[in-house]
């Protein structure tokens, strides 16, 4: 298999800043629970919340290593927030 992602120092950036983003989206519910009592998470809920972006971090790492095309990209990236939102809407809340 032949890998479409940049190798170069433009490719490098783009990944440690998304996967930077990740990590702070990650960190945010920590950080909201030391300003509010309403927002109580236990250590499953951050293993789910790690769980999910790690699984969305992979899907975009991996349509961007498998296809070149930007349209077939900006699909599959978009399948994968689509489908991470609806997971993360149904252990918030139960829509399913």
């Amino acid at each position: 298999m032949r890998f479409a992602i940049k190798t170069g120092e433009a490719g490098v950036r783009w990944r440690r800043s998304f996967w930077t983003v990740l990590c702070c989206l990650w960190v945010l519910p920590a950080i909201a629970m030391r300003f509010s009592r309403q927002f109580v998470w236990g250590i499953e809920d951050f293993a789910a919340w790690a769980l999910l972006l790690g699984g969305l971090g992979l899907c975009v790492e991996l349509s961007f290593r498998v296809t070149s095309a930007p349209m077939l990209r900006a699909m599959l990236v978009g399948a994968a927030v689509a489908v991470a939102g609806v997971i993360w809407a149904d252990a918030a809340v139960g829509i399913l």
